[in-house]
């Protein structure tokens, strides 16, 4: 679990980069490369909610 909480903060970490980028070059990156971002970055969230649901169950196993 902890190595699943590791690579999160890193794709969560890479997804921020890409944000900062994209408003910092906000006249140069190409539509179609934005809507590509925000679908990945929508697909993070599903799966980080999935996770977060994941450990609470196995939180509440005893």
């Amino acid at each position: 679990m902890d190595e699943i909480c590791l690579e999160m903060k890193r794709i969560g970490n890479n997804i921020n980069q890409l944000a900062r980028y994209v408003n910092i070059h906000k006249e140069e990156v190409n539509q179609e490369v934005l809507n590509e971002v925000e679908k990945k970055m929508a697909d993070y969230v599903i799966m980080q909610d999935k996770l977060n649901v994941t450990w609470r169950k196995l939180m509440s196993i005893k």
